[in-house]
């Protein structure tokens, strides 16, 4: 008898949609495939560790592999306390500091949804300083540093990129810290010289949108003189993906109630070169909170939040069958959603003031700036509101067999809905069950790319295995 344990809370079984058996354990991320002949003894030791005799050498092996995939656990264990747990030493750790830097608010496009207001200028010497001054006192505690370039067009700006890269290089490399960098890009200006000098800036991640097939995108992701920027956009992307080792793309695209039945008519415009070195991702545009100062994303068709005619899960399926990977934002084992709710992640715009979205960079939402000295003056209170949500214990999170792989769910969503709980991931079992037939095959495509191209950190990070004994 195997006294002493029992199954796990965040276990799903569920079946591909080619009838085989599938287990998953959301808080240690394991797949396994159950075997047809080994079907009755995992269901008993899955279902009912603590009544489970193992009766030869097969069935140990099988009891071992579950306790390793953590599919049963000690019977002692509260593991929403420890989800709790890790969440929290994940989210107030000063290990990892990652900084999402706007070196400029100015943008050559005019995307009708877009929620910022554009500025002429960047981030001055100045404020370079000061940033530099204060980012040499945060690495004092960290091992890894993360840059992620924001904008407005970021590659506007990419002397100021240059210049802040050389030197939190140069910091990192006195205080033993590794240095990261991933951008945020439209692509038009993502030309060879500028790729040419990304392994210098130390970038090996790019995300770009490109909003459907080329007229689409071109209705929406046009220059400011009118003229569109598909071509453009994906000569640059097959430049970069036949000239770089390193960098891996992240294609997003965002549809509205008008755009979403043409973006499968994206796909085979997208060059193989592209394909094999990126992954995709959809994001409906939805209305805009009514604290938010731009007007713009009112002059695009926005999805409503309860909109059930959009199947998000059947375009996610089309675009696998087209042999692209999925970047699947809310199925990623970690301590929380996203950097928002993260201590040491800020978003710092040109003139130094700190916030933790990027999409809610206004004043009110401010968490602090930094001084010409390089101190961070910090707005305590609205950092709380941002960190202290306690939405685990809100709603259905406390009860979601998943709710390891959102972590309660977006913090801007929260904020929007004063507090409430709202879920991000999933509402309902098929659902949940779609989600994670499609991240099965995910690792599948991943596994298979491996030997290709190099994936960028987690992108493989799930084990894919077969207890078989």
């Amino acid at each position: 008898m195997s006294k002493g344990l029992k199954p796990s809370y965040y276990t799903y079984l569920f079946d591909l949609e080619d009838g085989s058996q599938m287990a998953f354990n959301a808080m240690s991320g394991a797949f396994v495939k159950i075997s047809n002949d080994n079907y009755d003894s995992v269901y008993r030791i899955l279902t009912k560790p603590q009544e489970f005799s193992a009766r030869d050498e097969n069935e140990k092996g099988l009891l071992e592999s579950a306790i390793r995939g953590r599919f049963v656990v000690d019977e002692d264990l509260d593991e929403f306390q420890l989800l709790k747990f890790r969440s929290n030493v994940g989210r107030y750790s000063t290990e990892l500091l990652h900084l999402t830097i706007m070196p400029t608010l100015d943008c050559n496009f005019v995307c009708p949804y877009c929620y910022e207001n554009p500025e002429k200028g960047k981030m001055q010497q100045a404020e370079q300083d000061a940033l530099c001054r204060w980012v040499d006192e945060k690495l004092i505690s960290a091992r890894v540093m993360e840059v992620a370039w924001f904008g407005g067009e970021p590659l506007l700006a990419v002397d100021v990129m240059r210049n802040l890269t050389s030197r939190f290089k140069e910091m990192c490399e006195d205080h033993s810290v590794e240095f990261k960098a991933g951008l945020t890009t439209n692509a038009f200006y993502l030309i060879p010289k500028i790729v040419d000098d990304l392994k210098d800036l130390g970038i090996t991640f790019c995300q770009v949108t490109l909003d459907g097939p080329p007229e689409e995108h071109d209705r929406r992701r046009k220059l400011r003189n009118g003229k569109g920027s598909f071509k453009r956009i994906i000569d640059n992307l097959v430049y970069l993906c036949e000239n770089t080792e390193e960098v891996f793309v992240t294609l997003r695209v965002n549809f509205d109630i008008d755009s979403f039945e043409k973006i499968p008519e994206l796909f085979p415009h997208i060059p193989d070169a592209v394909r094999m070195k990126s992954q995709i991702y959809f994001r409906q545009v939805h209305p805009p909170p009514q604290w938010w100062d731009a007007t713009a994303p009112t002059k695009v068709s926005s999805v409503p939040r309860n909109v059930t005619s959009i199947d998000t899960i059947n375009l996610q399926k089309m675009a696998q069958d087209q042999g692209f990977m999925l970047f699947m934002i809310s199925h990623t084992l970690k301590a929380g959603y996203c950097e928002a709710d993260f201590l040491n992640h800020y978003v710092i715009d040109p003139k130094n003031n700190l916030h933790a979205c990027t999409v809610a960079f206004d004043e009110e939402h401010r968490v602090g700036y930094i001084t010409p000295e390089g101190q961070a003056v910090m707005n305590t209170p609205m950092m709380a509101t941002w960190l202290m949500r306690e939405s685990l214990d809100k709603g259905n999170c406390r009860w979601c067999k998943i709710l390891p792989l959102c972590m309660g769910g977006c913090a801007f969503n929260t904020l929007c809905h004063k507090g409430k709980a709202v879920c991000s991931t999933v509402s309902d079992d098929r659902t949940i069950v779609e989600n994670l037939r499609m991240l099965h095959r995910n690792l599948i495509v991943g596994e298979s790319r491996k030997h290709l191209v190099k994936l960028p950190e987690g992108a493989r990070r799930r084990k894919v295995g077969l207890i078989d004994g």
